[in-house]
């Protein structure tokens, strides 16, 4: 059995690991071995601290997601987390600390070396990988082969292929279309396989992570867990007029008042005067330069859209699944909770391994649900249309300004147009997705929008 794994973060070196155990053999293509995004969260992984604790996480998660998380598989996910973890620090990932980050009921986010999570996780995961073999291609990857629906390798830049019996793309999300944004993520390879046949779905749901700095660089949500605090241009703090859990409330409530005070006062600020500054690896250089109150402003973070899978990451493509932030499972809905992130990038990877075992051996295959499907006729560009994005579909949208950037975001760019099409057709606001002309949550709209690829 041979498995082509796309990417080499936290999701692609996972999913490797566990094929490689399951006895395929492993080739990883990726243009970039530092793992993309995953050495730059900076938060934890978010699992239940004991058996009592599984419930309440469960909750926090269902209630971040605003009636789009799907139970069955948050339930899923955060059954195996603590199993998956065990796992992890097995390999070498040495978390050090239990804090509390934005929207969890108590401190359950397991953090490594002050708030370099990701690069501790993924060195061990990257160091275990190589250890058990697993080969490394160092290439772009220009898409998946597919054949009759199925998957069956990947081209390479150079024109070759990799030939396999399942495809494992875990390539990253597309926040980095946006022009503030704490990522250069841009999803490339999601619109390969668009035009491959993958169906693409939630595209509206994009996290603005509130605390990034004017250059983009992210200040852990486990900072205002410890007792920073967000204040405007007139030195007021204002969370507590937004929302009773003040600063730990979730991202899309904080960010969406960050962005309206900056609107309102010019400026807003996090006071991290009460804060053991030293405990967080980033925060000493960034209080050097800007002192105890460090300007913030939202910036696009996480892509909650992605290729529609089911809870074990398989497509619409028999033989191709998808992980991590590339992927759309149900699980996060319509507003990921904070440090859910890398958790569900390790339990996919786990699930992944089982179902590819059982398709490449008996031809299983289940996939994704949509309850609402659009065509896409016409070509497939990937361009860059970064001022009309924000502009027009980020913190705060509305019908007008969505209209206004639709034909500028068609002409360049398809996935930034899905994106702007999506929103305009979710008249409601619900999770990240915030519609100043529908502040409200409308149950007609308590479904999966997915994109289909029709030709042109």
């Amino acid at each position: 059995m041979r498995a082509v794994v796309i990417g080499s973060g936290a999701a692609g070196l996972y999913a490797a690991l566990s094929l490689r155990r399951l006895g395929f053999e492993v080739t990883i293509v990726t243009e970039r071995r530092d793992g993309g995004s995953t050495p730059k969260a900076k938060g934890g992984v978010a699992a239940p601290i004991d058996d009592s604790d599984v419930e309440p996480h469960i909750a926090d998660t269902l209630k971040a997601g605003d009636g789009l998380a799907e139970e069955g598989v948050v339930r899923a996910y955060i059954g195996l987390a603590r199993a998956v973890l065990g796992d992890v620090v097995k390999l070498g990932f040495r978390p050090d600390r239990l804090v509390l980050e934005g929207g969890h009921s108590r401190a359950r986010v397991l953090s490594a070396g002050g708030d370099a999570t990701g690069s501790a996780l993924w060195g061990a995961l990257y160091k275990a990988a190589n250890a058990a073999g697993v080969d490394v291609v160092e290439s772009a990857a220009e898409g998946v082969l597919v054949e009759g629906n199925r998957a069956v390798g990947v081209e390479l830049a150079d024109g070759s292929a990799v030939k396999s019996d399942v495809v494992v793309a875990a390539t990253g999300g597309y926040a980095g279309r946006y022009k503030y944004s704490s990522t250069d993520s841009s999803g490339d390879f999601l619109l390969s396989l668009f035009r491959a046949g993958a169906l693409l779905r939630d595209l509206e749901f994009v996290q603005f992570h509130p605390t990034g700095t004017p250059e983009g660089e992210l200040i852990s949500e486990a900072v205002r867990g410890a007792g920073a605090l967000l204040v405007n241009g007139d030195g007021e703090r204002f969370m507590g007029r937004y929302d009773p859990r003040g600063e730990l409330a979730t991202r899309d409530v904080v960010a969406r008042a960050v962005y309206l005070e900056i609107q309102r006062t010019g400026a807003v600020y996090l006071d991290v005067s009460a804060v053991d500054v030293e405990r967080f690896t980033d925060l000493p250089r960034l209080v050097a330069k800007y002192g105890k109150a460090i300007p913030v402003t939202p910036v696009a973070h996480y892509a909650i859209g992605g290729a529609a899978v089911d809870a074990e990451g398989r497509s619409n493509i028999r033989g191709l699944f998808v992980l991590g932030e590339a992927s759309n499972s149900g699980f996060h809905g319509a507003n990921r909770l904070a440090s859910n992130s890398l958790l569900e990038c390790l339990v996919q990877g786990a699930l992944a391994a089982k179902a590819a075992r059982a398709y490449a051996t008996s031809g299983a295959w289940e996939g994704p649900r949509c309850d609402v499907i659009e065509e896409y006729e016409g070509e497939v560009r990937s361009g860059r249309a970064k001022d009309a994005l924000w502009e027009g579909v980020g913190v705060m949208r509305s019908e007008a300004g969505i209209a206004k950037a639709l034909p500028e975001l068609a002409e360049e760019d398809t996935l930034s147009y899905l994106i702007a099409k999506a929103a305009m057709w979710r008249r409601e606001s619900r999770g990240a997705h915030y519609r100043v002309d529908a502040p409200w949550k409308d149950e007609r709209y308590r479904v999966h929008l997915c994109f289909r690829y029709a030709g042109g």
